[in-house]
C-alpha cells in the first residue's frame, strides 16, 4: 500500500516538468517569433519603400542586407544588383554585393565586387575586408581579368589591314601570290611577368602573374577565288599558352576566324588597294570561354612608289565578355570601339635598313561600364634591319593616351601606354626560321589601381609555307 503514494508523487512531479518543458518551449517560440517580428516588419517596410521609390539605392541595399541575414542569397542579389546601378558610388553596396556573390559561387564577379571596394574607398574598413577576401579568391584561382579591345600600337590591325605577303613585294600586287594557300606555324617558349595579356584583352593585371610559357600559333589565308584584280577567301588565326601549374586558370587559347577581301586597280600610276575583312575572336582562359569579339576592318592602301606606301583603315569591334563582373554596369566591358588611322611604309629591298613604318590613330571605346569608356590616341613605328643576309632585327614602339572621361573616381584613370620591343630573326631554307623575341608594355596612370606594366622574352621557331 506504501508503493502507490510513491507512483502518485511521481507522477505529480512528471506532470510539473512537462508543463515546465511546455511553458519553456512555448516560451522559446515567443521569443524567437518576437525576435523575426521586427526583421519581418523592417523587411515589408523596406519592400513598400522600394516600391514606391524605384530609385532609392539607400533601400535596395538595406533591403539586401536585410535578406542576406536570413540568408535569402538570391533575393539579396536582386536587391543588391539593383542598389549598385543606381548608387555606383557606395562602397557598402559593392562589398555587399561581393559577399553575397561569393556565398553564390560567383567567385569571379566577387572579385570584381571587392575590387571596386577598394577604389572607391581604400582606406575604409570595408576596403581591409575586401582586401582580404580578393586575397582567398585570387588564391582559389580566380584572377579577375580585364578585356581592352584594340592594341595602341597597330600590331593586331595588321592582318586586317594588308595581309603580310604584300609587304616583301611592291611592283605587283598579285606578284607573290604563287599559291593558293599560306600557312605559318610558330612554336616557342618564354619568361612572361604579367600573364594576363591575350589576343583580345588588352589590359595587363596588376600583381605578381609571372610565369614561364609554351607558346604555339596557327595562321591560315586561303584564296578561295581571284582574278588578276580581286580576290577572296576565310582565312583562321589561333594561339595557345600554357603556363606553369599555378597559373594553368590563364592557360590561354584564342581563335579568330574570318574571311577577307581585296582588289586592286591603278589611278593616274597610283595602285590603289581597297580591302575589307571580317574576325570573330573566341578566348578561352583555363578552358573556360572569356570573351567573344566581332570585328570588321576597311582600308586603302596607296602604293605611290615601289618604295612609298600609306595605308589607311577603320576598324570596328563588338564585344560581349563572358565574365559575370559584367553584371556590375560600371565595371562591365561589353560594348563596341572604333579605330581609324593612317600608317606608311618606306622600303628598300636592296638596302641593310629594309623597312620603315610609321602610324597613328585614333580610338573610341564605349564599353557599358564607365571604368573601361575611352578615347585614345597612339602613334608606332617599326623597322627591320638586315645585319647580315638572313639575318634580320625587328625593332617595334609605340605611345598611347587613353582618357577615360567618364570616370568617376580620383584620382583620374586616364593612362600613359608604352610598348618597346624587338625580334632577332635568322632565316633557313624551305620557309623555316628562328628568332629570340622580347617585349616590355608598361600602363601608368596617377591612379595606382590601373598602374601596371609585362616584360616578356624568349624564343619561337617558325615554319611558313
Amino acid at each position: 500500500m506504501a508503493i502507490a503514494p510513491a507512483f502518485r508523487r511521481l507522477g505529480v512531479w512528471t506532470l510539473l516538468v512537462l508543463g515546465f518543458l511546455a511553458t519553456q518551449k512555448v516560451s522559446s517560440a515567443d521569443e524567437q517569433a518576437e525576435s523575426q517580428a521586427p526583421s519581418s516588419a523592417m523587411e515589408a517596410q523596406l519592400e513598400e519603400r522600394v516600391r514606391r521609390n524605384p530609385a532609392d539605392a539607400s533601400a535596395w541595399r538595406l533591403l539586401g542586407r536585410s535578406r542576406m541575414q536570413r540568408s535569402d542569397w538570391s533575393g539579396a542579389m536582386n536587391a543588391l544588383k539593383t542598389a549598385v546601378q543606381l548608387d555606383q558610388m557606395s562602397a557598402a553596396a559593392f562589398y555587399d554585393y561581393g559577399v553575397v556573390s561569393q556565398e553564390m559561387g560567383e567567385e569571379e564577379q566577387a572579385a570584381g565586387a571587392m575590387q571596386r571596394v577598394i577604389v572607391l574607398a581604400p582606406e575604409s574598413a570595408y576596403a581591409t575586408t575586401a582586401r582580404t577576401a580578393l586575397t582567398e579568391l585570387t588564391s582559389s584561382g580566380v584572377v579577375p581579368a580585364s578585356y581592352e579591345i584594340r592594341s595602341f600600337d597597330g600590331s593586331n590591325d595588321a592582318p586586317l589591314i594588308r595581309d603580310p605577303r604584300d609587304e616583301e613585294e611592291t611592283n605587283s600586287f598579285f606578284k607573290t601570290l604563287k599559291k593558293d594557300l599560306d600557312l605559318r606555324l610558330d612554336f616557342g617558349t618564354q619568361w612572361n611577368d604579367n600573364v594576363s595579356l591575350t589576343p583580345s584583352s588588352r589590359e595587363l593585371l596588376a600583381g605578381n602573374l609571372a610565369s614561364a610559357q609554351g607558346n604555339a600559333s596557327l595562321s591560315a589565308r586561303y584564296i578561295a577565288y581571284s582574278t588578276d584584280q580581286f580576290r577572296i577567301g576565310p582565312t583562321l588565326d589561333i594561339d595557345y599558352a600554357l603556363n606553369e601549374g599555378n597559373f594553368d586558370n590563364l592557360n590561354l587559347q584564342s581563335y579568330r576566324s574570318g574571311a577577307f577581301a581585296d582588289a586592286v586597280f591603278e589611278v593616274d600610276d597610283i595602285k590603289v588597294k581597297p580591302r575589307i575583312a571580317y574576325s570573330f575572336t573566341h578566348d578561352l582562359f583555363g578552358g573556360n570561354t572569356f570573351g567573344r569579339r566581332h570585328t570588321i576592318a576597311t582600308s586603302v592602301g596607296f602604293v605611290w612608289s615601289p618604295t612609298q606606301i600609306t595605308t589607311a583603315y577603320f576598324s570596328y569591334d563588338t564585344n560581349n565578355i563572358k565574365n559575370r563582373r559584367a553584371d556590375i554596369p560600371i565595371t562591365s566591358q561589353d560594348g563596341v570601339s572604333n579605330t581609324l588611322g593612317v600608317l606608311h611604309d618606306y622600303v628598300r629591298k636592296d638596302s641593310r635598313f629594309r623597312t620603315f613604318r610609321v602610324g597613328a590613330d585614333v580610338a573610341r571605346v564605349n564599353a557599358e561600364g564607365s571604368t573601361f569608356r575611352y578615347n585614345a590616341i597612339s602613334i608606332f613605328t617599326q623597322s627591320v634591319i638586315v645585319i647580315i643576309p638572313k639575318l634580320h632585327l625587328t625593332t617595334r614602339a609605340g605611345y598611347a593616351y587613353r582618357d577615360y572621361y567618364d570616370f568617376t573616381l580620383s584620382p583620374s584613370r586616364n593612362t600613359h601606354v608604352f610598348r618597346t620591343g624587338g625580334e632577332l630573326r635568322k632565316y633557313f631554307d624551305h620557309g623555316l626560321s628562328a628568332a629570340l623575341v622580347s617585349q616590355y608594355d608598361a600602363f601608368q596612370a596617377k591612379n595606382d589601381n590601373f598602374h601596371s606594366n609585362r616584360f616578356l622574352a624568349g624564343g619561337v621557331v617558325t615554319w611558313e609555307y
